[in-house]
């Protein structure tokens, strides 16, 4: 009679050889795991394909493509918020379904009737893509591909909560974007922006090109090459730059965050 250590490790060995075991980069992307930092070129080719062919036939015909994308995306989305929060702490407890932006456009109110966006996003912040808080954020689009952060088109008094700190301790702000390494990144904010100073503010106010800024963002484009390299790599060593400055928009904002 078998012994039952024997018998254990026979039983161990049947189970593990029955374990699937990923050995391509297309097996990989398959299973929607990335743990080398890539984005498939299978992923690429079906959003270029539905920037050609933007209508319900075509997604339609190629819903499995999209689906694999889909799920290749998440996978992407799950590793770099596991490598992010070693950098940003308060990511810590983010799920990658709060910061992925669906495919499907809203066209109700928009002259462009096209039913899918070209391109796959998401916003990592406490709290998810519909956070008050800064973030980061990353958008696959063949040919315009970009990373970046900030807060953009804040709530009435969440940007009211930003212009008051910046009026309050605007310098530590423009410390921040003014710093060598960020600007090699980011070069400059962008976005909306006032034409001229709030009333609450005077004209002369030594920060008030700061607080002309309707939106608090900066980013970089990603060539498409580095998508199928290491784009989590390059997420996480220009994010590490984005931190200061989303940190403090977070604190800005009024709400408790590290």
């Amino acid at each position: 009679m078998k012994s039952k250590s024997t018998a254990s490790a026979k039983t161990k060995k049947s189970t593990s050889s029955k374990q699937p075991q990923v050995r391509t980069k297309t097996q990989a992307a398959k299973a929607g795991m990335t743990e080398s930092g890539q984005i498939s070129r299978a992923t690429l080719q079906f959003l270029k394909g539905l920037a050609k062919n933007n209508n319900r036939e075509w997604f339609h015909a190629h819903r499995a493509d999209y689906d694999a994308a889909a799920t290749e995306f998440v996978g992407f989305v799950r590793v770099l918020i596991e490598r992010l929060a070693k950098v940003d702490p308060t990511l810590q407890h983010v799920a990658p379904a709060e910061c992925l932006f669906r495919i499907y456009r809203d066209v109700r109110f928009s002259s462009d009737k096209s039913p899918y966006k070209p391109h796959l996003s998401a916003f990592i912040a406490l709290g998810g893509r519909k956070s008050r808080y800064a973030g980061y954020y990353v958008h696959i689009q063949p040919g315009s591909n970009f990373m970046g952060g900030g807060v953009y088109h804040p709530e009435p008094d969440a940007l009211e909560s930003i212009r008051r700190t910046i009026s309050a301790r605007g310098s530590e702000l423009r410390k921040i974007i003014n710093n060598a390494a960020f600007k090699k990144s980011y070069k400059q904010m962008e976005g909306d922006r006032l034409k001229r100073v709030p009333r609450a503010y005077t004209e002369d106010h030594p920060m008030a090109d700061l607080i002309c800024w309707k939106d608090f963002i900066v980013s970089r484009s990603i060539p498409d090459e580095v998508l199928t390299k290491d784009l989590i790599g390059e997420c996480i060593k220009h994010f590490k730059l984005l931190k200061p400055f989303n940190a403090w928009l977070s604190r800005a904002v009024g709400d408790k965050v590290n």
